[in-house]
């Protein structure tokens, strides 16, 4: 018996009841993971890898944050990148083995962007999308 693709169940992400989720190496290609992880709550995602941290990783994590409206607090071997909920650079370390950096970031500042007059998790599109 042949499963039809809306009869599959999609297990959500998990928000930790500290306003957090994770995410990991290659789960920021794909917009839907923080996506799912801001609307189940989160207002940060910590996304340690050992892939790519090059130019289109900076990009990558500045348009996740800015789309979802979500600090990302990035970490590589190579780099230590914090973006904030309008996509902004907050830290870009970069150095082989970078063994820390420290940024201080604002939860709220995630709810203050996302009650804005352009909030895109409030004003996102589902109606024209889905499977």
């Amino acid at each position: 018996m042949a499963l039809r693709m809306a009869q599959i169940k999609v297990c959500p992400l998990p928000v930790f009841s500290s306003d957090f989720g994770v995410m990991i190496c290659a789960d920021r290609r794909w917009p839907e993971t923080v996506r799912s992880l801001a609307l189940g709550g989160a207002r940060v995602i910590f996304s340690p890898t050992y892939g790519m941290c090059d130019a289109r990783n900076l990009c990558m994590m500045q348009t996740r944050s800015y789309e979802s409206e979500i600090w990302i607090a990035f970490t590589h071997p190579g780099q230590a990148l914090v973006t904030g909920p309008r996509g902004e650079i907050i830290t870009d370390e970069r150095a082989p083995n970078v063994p820390f950096a420290v940024s201080e970031v604002d939860l709220t500042e995630a709810d203050r962007v996302r009650a804005g007059p352009s909030a895109h998790l409030r004003d996102r599109r589902a109606d024209v999308y889905g499977l």
